[in-house]
């Protein structure tokens, strides 16, 4: 009985044993100094700075995403400091600074990279002894935000700003990410900086036209923006208005009148201007009628600082696709419903297409064409089978023979007048439909196949009609094509010239016909809304999915995290209380 009554008590003996040891840390342990060695943590003894920089590394205040990296880059130099020497900042720290203040010609806020913060360190150790022990904390701070800044402005440069999980609506192949810590020494290793960076900023000519389009725009956007124009109704060439001298101007102001000398202050609506208003809605992608409506006055007046975001959001989409024009390559500019073709970087041909609606938007994508299918059957999808085309057979079960569709369940081919259709619904739908080769066939004679999860493809049409329109999106997510032939020609320009010779044959088969291509053809959907042509224009799309809206909310805000605000001052009661709580006073 006495050895259970003992061992009731030996639970409470162990917790007065446990909150008298950390009373007594509380209490004594703070005050304790702390000897840096490498027996207590691996660090140079002699560099009093590679103390702070491990503690702070091991008890990170910085982005998660970055933890590993900065342990992997300080360990492999004995978590001495790599932006200081002799206790002052060195020629390296000033060389990225003098890259990083520059951002915005990647379109990047610096300040999104602890620029202000350490910019703002920097000035407040300036007004104190540098070489003092009592700093080297405050040391240690600035050299893990330099560190933190290279290794997410460098992977923000070459794979965008976005959140890590945002990347649009995209079916992009995996990019792969190079060895930042590896980047990062080798400029402080060789002092290039600025080649280091250069390499790893994308390499499609776009991103380097839209990088000075940018900048110029900032400049004019110094100078304030212009007048808004207010009109309503229409003009046509020939009408007269008092605002016709303001269109002018603002037309003169972006390039598109090309007449030298003093802008005219006539309100009549002439050839001249007529011309300026035709280039005007080209790049923007009006109908190019000359008819100044409210669509083109709406262009007129998006403002400068408008045009500049709207060139961030897209070279910011640029560093996430790593398109190659160097061999064939197909591109698709969803917004711009075209499809253009390339050989060796020079366009060969260009044609409309029609894209997914609001509801089945088409993905932006980086594949691969492998092969070609003349006179394609349609397997058409289940959700367009039960939502689109049974509330049809409910109607007329002579739907399906009218259209040449044919109904299966399994490898069995089934009679729609032998289903109860009142019964069937997108939880009971054993069915399968197809429609067969034709004219009538929805994905007309030629279908271009890249397998992908999404089942998106090229194909054509018996619709041709839509193309004369000018919003083309209502597709089901796949990209009709207005050219077909004229495409598959191209294509299979490497293949035997017998196969060429034989597509009109292939396109009239009521079976299909698969031809593989010789050699394979990536191709790119891409969604840019703006662009500079080959006249050195910028060009401008709608925003049709609203996704330069999500994208530019997340180029807002940074990547890195806020808690840094608690630490970026010397005197940051919450630093000040880590750095007590390592038994370590900093002065």
């Amino acid at each position: 009985m006495r050895n259970k009554q003992v061992l009731l008590y030996i639970p409470v003996l162990l917790t007065i044993v446990i909150t008298f040891s950390l009373v007594w840390e509380q209490v004594y342990g703070k005050s304790r100094p702390v000897s840096v060695s490498s027996e207590m943590y691996p660090v140079n003894p002699a560099v009093p700075d590679s103390f702070w920089i491990h503690y702070y590394v091991k008890h990170p205040y910085v982005s998660t995403e970055l933890n590993n990296e900065l342990n992997e880059f300080y360990a492999g130099r004995d978590y001495i400091p790599a932006w200081f020497s002799n206790g002052h900042l060195s020629a390296n720290a000033g060389r990225f600074l003098a890259i990083l203040e520059n951002s915005m010609v990647d379109g990047l806020d610096k300040d999104d990279y602890y620029y202000g913060k350490i910019q703002f360190m920097v000035q407040q150790l300036g007004k104190k002894n540098w070489m003092t022990d009592g700093h080297s904390a405050d040391r240690a701070d600035i050299d893990i935000l330099l560190t933190s800044s290279f290794l997410a402005w460098s992977h923000d440069l070459q794979f965008g700003h976005t959140t890590r999980n945002l990347r649009d609506n995209m079916v992009y192949q995996t990019l792969q990410s190079p060895d930042y810590v590896a980047n990062l020494n080798e400029a402080l290793k060789t002092n290039n900086f600025q080649g280091i960076i250069s390499d790893l900023r994308p390499q499609n000519p776009q991103y380097t036209l839209l990088s000075t389009a940018l900048v110029s725009l900032e400049n004019e956007n110094q100078t304030g923006n212009p007048i808004k124009i207010s009109f309503k109704g229409k003009l046509l060439p020939g009408d007269t208005s008092e605002r016709i001298p303001v269109i002018r101007q603002r037309l003169q102001i972006t390039g598109d009148y090309l007449l030298s000398g003093p802008t005219s202050d006539s309100q009549i609506y002439d050839s001249d201007l007529a011309m300026a208003v035709k280039a005007f809605q080209k790049r923007f992608g009006l109908d190019p009628d000359r008819i100044i409506d409210k669509a083109t006055i709406a262009a007129m007046n998006i403002s400068p600082i408008n045009m500049i975001e709207k060139i961030r959001v897209n070279m910011d989409r640029l560093r996430q696709v790593p398109v190659s024009l160097n061999r064939k390559a197909v591109v698709v500019n969803l917004p711009d419903y075209t499809l253009s073709y390339y050989d060796h970087g020079h366009i060969t041909g260009k044609m409309k297409v029609i894209i997914g609606d609001l509801e089945n938007n088409t993905p932006m994508l980086d594949d691969t064409i492998e092969y070609i299918v003349f006179s394609p059957k349609w397997k058409v999808p289940e959700r367009i089978s039960v939502e689109e085309i049974v509330p049809k057979i409910r109607q007329d079960t002579g739907y399906l023979n009218k259209h040449h569709y044919e109904l299966y369940r399994g490898r069995h081919r089934v009679y729609p007048s032998q289903v109860d259709w009142s019964r069937v619904d997108k939880d009971n739908f054993p069915f399968r439909i197809e429609q067969e080769p034709g004219p009538f066939n929805a994905l007309g004679r030629i279908k271009f196949i890249f397998p992908n999860n999404r089942s998106i493809y090229l194909h054509d049409t018996p619709a041709s009609y839509l193309f004369a329109r000018e919003n083309r999106h209502f597709s089901h997510g796949c990209v009709r094509i207005e050219k077909p032939k004229e495409l598959a020609k191209w294509m299979l320009s490497d293949n035997e010239s017998d196969v060429i010779d034989s597509l009109n044959n292939y396109m009239k088969r009521d079976k299909p016909k698969v031809i593989y291509l010789k050699k394979k053809i990536p191709v790119y959907f891409l969604y840019s809304t703006t662009w500079v042509d080959d006249d050195g224009r910028l060009n401008f799309r709608k925003d049709i999915y609203g996704l330069d809206r999500l994208r530019k909310d997340d180029l807002d805000t940074t990547n890195l995290p806020g808690v840094i605000d608690d630490y970026n001052q010397p005197t940051s009661p919450k630093r000040n209380a880590l750095t007590a709580k390592a038994g370590y006073q900093d002065h």
